[in-house]
Order: structure tokens, then sequence, then C-alpha cells
């Protein structure tokens, strides 16, 4: 995840502040939270998510779910569905992309879910700095 310019769309250069590896068991996830924007792809396994629109200033939402993998559909296909919220699955290969400070949850669905990522813009930072997060010890 270091030099990622060449493997990923534009859109997410400088989404690398923070690197994000991911594995966890069927039937663990988090909590409605939000944070600074990120992306994370499935390298492995399948992954349900609820995402709604607000913001809660970052960090964990006062109206968490604790076990979000207890709201999954039914076998008729129906979810429980906070107000305002959307749900889908992130099939291994697929790159999902979370806006800034956007509340979701999550719910590993397979035995074994990996994925990697990041997370947090480093658009702003200073060369020297930007260039020791990438390893350059010679900037």
């Amino acid at each position: 995840l270091g030099n990622v310019s060449g493997v990923l769309p534009p859109l997410f250069k400088h989404l690398r502040a923070r690197r994000i590896f991911s594995l966890g068991l069927q039937a663990s996830g988090s909590g409605f939270h939000s944070h600074e924007a990120a992306w994370l792809v499935s390298l492995s396994g399948y992954k349900a998510w609820w995402v709604r629109q607000g913001s809660t200033g970052g960090g964990r939402s006062s109206s968490s779910w604790g076990e979000p993998c207890a709201n999954l559909p039914d076998p008729n296909g129906y979810a429980a569905m906070p107000a305002g919220s959307d749900f889908c699955v992130q099939r291994p290969g697929e790159l999902l992309y979370v806006g800034e400070h956007l509340e979701h949850a999550t719910c590993n669905l397979s035995p074994l879910v990996l994925a990697a990522g990041a997370q947090g813009s480093t658009a702003t930072w200073p060369s020297v700095v930007l260039a020791a997060h990438q390893g350059n010890t010679a900037a």
C-alpha cells in the first residue's frame, strides 16, 4: 500500500495516511461509526455494509448497533434498516469507498474475511513528511 498511484484510481491517490489490514471471522463486525474517508478492497470473503447519510463528527455513533450481524436480511431478503441507510454486500475483488465521516456498520459473512485499504488523506502533508511516510529516508 506504500505507492498506490499506479494501481488505484486517482481519487484514492492521497487516501493512504493509515494503512488498513482487516482480518475477521464470520459474524464479527463493527457497529455504526464514522471516520476520515477510506477505501477497502476485499481480498477474500464477503462483507455486509450498512451505510447511512449524516455525520456524527467522527468516532462511534450514539445510536450504534452493538451487533450489526444480528440485523442481516432474513430468508425473504428483508433487513433491519436504520432510517436513511442503504445495504450492500462487498464481494472478493471489490473495492468499497467510504466518504468523509459517512456512518457505516459491517458484518463479516464468510468464515474468514481478509481485506486491505487505507484511511485518511495525505494531500496536505508537507513533502518531507509524505516522503518519510513512504519510507524515503533520503528526503
